[in-house]
């Protein structure tokens, strides 16, 4: 425990008790009667009140302020404002959603939590107090699983899944999952040496608890380093078809009557849920049987009920064999079609968003020979540095090969947008052309009806037609978050805010730390300036701009904000920010924005004007 107060690390006190009941009132946000606190911390037959006392009174000279210790005749508390605690920050990250959280600061937490809590203050004759930091301690544990398992969803390099592996390996050295994951990586990354000795540690103390798991590491490891598996061919699919996924029937354990068909009706929900993202070609098992293994995506698993409790783990394997994903799921109930349909929502979204992450991933180490190609090299650029004007040349090159190419000619209109070439009504009217186009050539893909249609409506201020496409879109695939975002973007522009934010709120809470879903925060910051909320329209920028600082629609929703609360300095700053970003920004392209209401397009004139964006 360290505590500093206006950036000065303050020595703490010697007596364990004092920091101790400086951590409790820190991570217990309430007032507390001074009885129950001799209790925790002074179970003796002396004066305890005095000993508290005295405690508070070596606490208060190293606050930033005297008033932050809150001591009436009766209870004592610490005053929260401003006042910063790792412990909360980290269920304030797993409360609001670790989708939401910048990967620095996700890692950050990861190895906050990897810490012993409250180290060296253990008081064995208290045991109120030993049974609280024995809780937290817990809780910090099951937090940074949940952290790592967040960062190693996330498309970050090899080296932080690897260091993220190795600390949760430390945490839980007989979880044959994550040491499969560890020997996956290094022998991907050619690091055969390190995969060799990883294998060895795995299958000593995988075999402590579980020999069998720890057979099948040693199999699978040899199998990876003496024959490294092909990677296999990126141009074999059709066009608009980004992936061949295979789904295994999952292993079921517990009452057969309800665990075995639970396990069917899975395994055939989650095949026809990918099946509706209308971009993958899918098969069950029993399906593919005969075709090569080397070309497909594999989904496996295993559940287990007990009683009323479901747990599903399943996980995700690319062509080459290598572990892409895995996460476990816990439901209660005895419905059995409500267990499958929640299971199969939460599941499928999960698996569709990593199979695209590795698709794209890959295509950068492919020659862009084929439409699809191509595109997966653009929507790699869009989930990374975000620099739409290679977007932009990627997407025109699929189409020029494949005028078809519903996904290409979905996105296009995104890239145009982004890079500034929508600046007249003419611009604007090819590239709805080439959205409506999209839309017709992918009726059945999810993606192209909700970008599709969405950038259609930004072009054309087709508001009605916009609506339809992505309400199709959302009838296919209610459980995905990118239609929910479409059409909150289209409800915004017709002028429904309050509409509009329970789309928002219903994207944030079906997306899945995918990067393509950062319109959500600044949606909501339009929709709060469109009905006047200027307070909130910028703290959703801030949140926006927190999450990908290449914003462009966070910066024009600050911009405009800034300037109508007078902030004139922040809205030229952010001006140039845009600028820099995005030379090609005009403040003319406000004229064209598709608002029902016109009068929104005149502010955001006015504030483009005003800090400086040229005309």
């Amino acid at each position: 425990m360290t505590l500093v107060a206006d950036g000065v690390e303050q020595p703490l006190p010697a007596s364990r008790k004092t920091r101790a009941l400086l951590a409790f009132l820190a991570l217990e946000p309430r007032r507390h009667r001074r009885e129950r606190l001799c209790e925790l911390l002074w179970d003796i037959p002396d004066d305890p009140r005095a000993a508290l006392r005295w405690s508070l009174a070596k606490l208060r000279p190293l606050l930033d302020r005297p008033d932050r210790l809150l001591a009436g005749r009766e209870d004592v508390g610490l005053d929260r404002i401003d006042l910063v605690v790792d412990v909360a920050q980290v269920r304030a990250a797993l409360a609001d959603g670790l989708d939401t959280v910048p990967a620095e600061h996700l890692e950050a937490l990861f190895i906050a939590t990897n810490q012993p809590f409250l180290a060296g203050s253990d008081l064995r004759a208290q045991p109120l107090f030993d049974g609280w930091i024995g809780a937290v301690r817990r809780e910090m544990a099951d937090a940074a699983r949940l952290l790592g398992q967040a960062l190693l969803a996330r498309p970050l390099p090899v080296a932080t899944h690897l260091a993220v592996l190795a600390r949760m390996i430390e945490a839980d050295p007989h979880d044959a999952d994550l040491h499969a994951r560890r020997i996956a990586l290094l022998t991907a990354s050619g690091d055969r040496a390190q995969a060799a000795q990883a294998s060895s540690a795995a299958q000593r103390l995988v075999g402590e608890v579980d020999p069998a798991a720890a057979a099948g590491l040693a199999t699978a490891a040899r199998s990876a380093l003496v024959t490294p598996p092909p990677r296999p061919p990126l141009a074999t699919e059709a066009s608009g078809v980004l992936a061949r996924v295979i789904v295994q029937p999952l292993a079921a354990a517990g009452n057969p009557a309800i665990a075995d068909p639970l396990a069917q009706m899975l395994q055939a929900g989650l095949a026809d849920a990918l099946a509706r993202f209308g971009n993958l070609h899918v098969a069950t098992a029993a399906d593919a049987a005969g075709a090569p293994a080397t070309t497909a995506h594999v989904v496996s698993g295993s559940l287990v009920q007990s009683g009323p409790r479901v747990r599903v783990r399943c996980r995700l394997t690319d062509p080459a064999g290598q572990i892409l994903w895995s996460e476990d799921y816990t439901r209660e109930g005895d419905d059995l079609l409500a267990l499958e349909d929640e299971l199969t929502a939460a599941i499928a979204a999960a698996l569709e968003s990593r199979i695209r992450f590795a698709r794209a991933n890959d295509a950068q180490e492919r020659p862009p020979a084929t439409a699809n190609a191509l595109f997966l090299r653009a929507l790699a650029h869009m989930m990374s540095d975000g620099d739409f004007a290679a977007v932009e040349r990627y997407l025109e090159q699929a189409l020029a090969l494949d005028p078809d190419h519903g996904l290409s000619g979905a996105y296009l209109p995104w890239a145009a947008v982004q890079t500034g070439k929508i600046v007249s009504p003419e611009s604007a009217v090819r590239y709805a052309g080439i959205a409506r186009h999209a839309i017709h050539s992918a009726p059945d893909d999810v993606m192209v009806q909700s970008v599709g249609g969405l950038f259609y409506l930004l072009l054309s201020h087709d508001f009605d037609g916009a609506l339809a496409v992505i309400e199709r879109a959302l009838t296919r695939q209610p459980h995905y978050a990118f239609p929910w975002l479409a059409r909150g973007w289209v409800r915004v522009h017709a002028g429904d805010s309050p509409g509009a934010l329970a789309d928002f709120d219903r994207a944030e809470a079906l997306s899945v730390a995918d990067p393509t879903d950062n319109g959500i925060n600044a949606g909501r910051a339009l929709a709060c300036y469109q009905v006047g909320d200027l307070d909130a329209a910028r703290a959703w920028v801030q949140r926006a701009m927190a999450r990908s600082r290449t914003s462009l629609e966070a910066m024009r929703v600050g911009i405009a904000a800034a300037f109508e609360q007078g902030r004139l300095d922040d809205a030229r700053a952010m001006a140039l920010a845009l600028l820099a970003r995005n030379p090609g920004e005009r403040a003319s392209r406000a004229r064209i924005m598709p608002f029902r209401h016109p009068g929104v397009s005149d502010r955001f004139f006015a504030a483009y004007t005003a800090a400086g964006i040229p005309d």
